[in-house]
């Protein structure tokens, strides 16, 4: 129940330190960026890369000990969030931040070698994760290390695509197979690596031919690539969520303020229903993805090397699923003054922006899977003996009878409501704490029943998965929102009435939301219509694509 605490890390000086380090860069933003239509058309620039630097900003995540800023994932968010208006800052500070994390868990010799040079010298990095056969699956990698007769020493070889920030790169950390999966830490200076210009803005190709490497250039423990890999995977999921919720207000804000002075009908669209309900919507999801963002920020700073790869994973899916709603629909609310170029916002840059951000990774689907399985993992450990005598009900009598008990609570849609959620939250939002307890215990249900179904083959029904991952998704941003509304109404921070209704409006989609899908588990594979889609799968595979005939097309000889 202490996770309905929304928990406040930053103690008040440090947060009146990055409020105002906030202010600075909304000033610099203000009168420097939006006057120059050009300032970012080449990537980060050097007067941007100048003002990151005066500001300490290109070394936030190093430690005191290095003279760095170390900031918490908390402050970081909040930088990547006032920043958050272009691509060019998000790639940029998500990239330093991740490579700084990722040095401070290297050996001794590394953090002094490249923390010095951070510091003193303004080195950047950037990461080499990503093969054309590989995507991101480190595992899967061809770049490899070898030792060299000829040279007498190991060399790099392979290709890496997608790396962001190559150019203003002065090191790589490049994943290559030596002993397992491999992490190392490559100079540019070194000879053999060439760095060609991608198809996408911000992003490079950098090959390694015959690099030399030194035992020092080793990251990790050998062997450790796919941790670090892992560990990459997770705070970029974490950074760039925080960078897309920034582009969401500011696209946000400048849709409103144009729907409120566009006439429509003798009226200006601010006036109809449609369209205040719609940006009501809009501003509940959005409130509700900030709010899970510093919600798993607060968890990875409240605790000393707390494990929050499920609850990353789970924002970037809910940060993927809430940019997704609020660009298509600010694109639908604006209508044709979007393609015409007629107002000086550009809105489809910004969506497509948004679209790039909320998909770098791992797709969704595949995303889901890992969340639904940890899921799954975790209740059945704790459900195993439990499954065990249900499904043996004539060994197991009295549990058997005990069950059916609990199925005809669940099978009416009616769970016992005994976790007592409401009495962690402001009185106000009971409807919205039983709705969340509700889905609790809906999805405890739907566990069950899975794993009562399909038993070991549970892994191996990804539809359902993925519909218990939407559960959890909902579930998780429910608690943020509702943890946030609750304390902002009981500290009387400003406009929290209105936090309440939002919280109320999400909670009541959501709560939607998780009852369709629990439908859709209990109901089973028929009426899922798994059966019928995975038919139909077949027969689009077997032709290798679009099966069905021309709508003209005749069967006459």
């Amino acid at each position: 129940m202490e996770m309905l605490v929304y928990p406040e890390i930053l103690d008040l000086e440090r947060l009146k330190n990055i409020d105002q380090m906030s202010d600075i860069l909304n000033r610099f933003w203000m009168e420097e960026v939006i006057p120059d239509s050009k300032y970012f058309s080449n990537g980060p620039s050097a007067k941007f890369l100048s003002k990151m630097s005066s500001l300490g900003l290109t070394k936030q995540k190093v430690p005191y000990a290095y003279n760095g800023l170390e900031l918490t994932a908390t402050e970081s968010a909040k930088i990547l969030e006032t920043l958050g208006k272009n691509t060019i800052p998000i790639n940029y500070l998500s990239s330093q931040n991740i490579v700084q994390e990722i040095v401070s868990s290297g050996r001794e010799i590394i953090k002094d070698k490249y923390f010095d040079h951070i510091v003193k010298d303004g080195w950047n990095g950037s990461v080499c994760l990503s093969e054309s056969h590989a995507e991101f699956d480190v595992r899967l990698c061809e770049t490899n290390v070898t030792w060299s007769d000829l040279t007498k020493q190991y060399v790099l070889n392979g290709q890496k695509i997608w790396v962001a920030n190559a150019d203003i790169a002065d090191f790589f950390i490049v994943f290559a197979k030596h002993n397992g999966q491999g992490a190392f830490l490559v100079d540019k200076t070194k000879p053999g690596i060439t760095i060609n210009k991608h198809l996408e803005n911000d992003y490079f190709i950098v090959d390694f031919k015959d690099t030399p490497l030194e035992d020092s250039d080793i990251l990790a423990e050998r062997g450790s690539g796919f941790e670090v890999a892992s560990k990459i995977q997770s705070l970029s999921m974490f950074y760039y969520s925080s960078g897309i919720v920034g582009l969401l207000k500011d696209m946000f804000d400048h849709t409103t303020q144009f729907l409120m002075y566009r006439p429509f009908l003798q009226k200006y669209c601010a006036d109809f229903d449609t369209t205040q309900i719609t940006l009501a919507k809009l501003s509940s999801d959005i409130y509700a993805l900030e709010s899970m963002i510093y919600f798993t920020a607060n968890l990875i700073d409240g605790y000393e090397k707390q494990d929050c790869e499920v609850e990353m994973a789970v924002l970037k899916l809910f940060a993927s699923q809430v940019s997704h709603n609020v660009a298509t629909n600010c694109i639908d609310l604006l209508g044709p003054h979007v393609t015409m170029h007629s107002y000086q916002y550009p809105f489809l840059e910004t969506f497509n922006t948004i679209k790039r951000l909320s998909h770098l990774n791992v797709s969704d689907d595949l995303m889901k899977l890992f969340v639904a399985i940890k899921c799954i993992e975790h209740n059945k450990s704790n459900l195993t003996d439990y499954i065990r005598k249900i499904r043996n009900p004539y060994l197991y009598v009295n549990d058997a009878f005990k069950h059916q008990m609990y199925l005809m609570r669940n099978d009416n849609d009616n769970p016992k409501l005994d976790l007592n959620i409401s009495y962690n939250l402001h009185p106000s939002l009971k409807y919205c704490a039983d709705a969340l307890e509700y889905c609790v215990k809906r999805l405890e249900f739907a566990n069950i029943k899975l794993l009562e179904r399909y038993g070991a083959e549970t892994y191996d029904h990804h539809y359902s998965l993925l519909r218990v991952t939407n559960i959890i998704t909902e579930i998780y941003a429910m608690t943020s929102t509702l943890a946030r509304a609750s304390r902002s109404y009981c500290t009387g921070i400003q406009n929290c009435d209105f936090e309440i209704r939002s919280a109320e409006m999400f909670c009541q989609e959501a709560h939607k939301n998780v009852k369709q899908n629990i439908s859709e588990i209990v109901s089973g594979p028929y009426v899922e219509v798994d059966v019928v889609g995975k038919m139909l799968a077949k027969k689009i595979l077997d032709v290798k694509g679009y099966y069905a005939q021309h709508p003209l097309a005749r069967n006459i000889v």
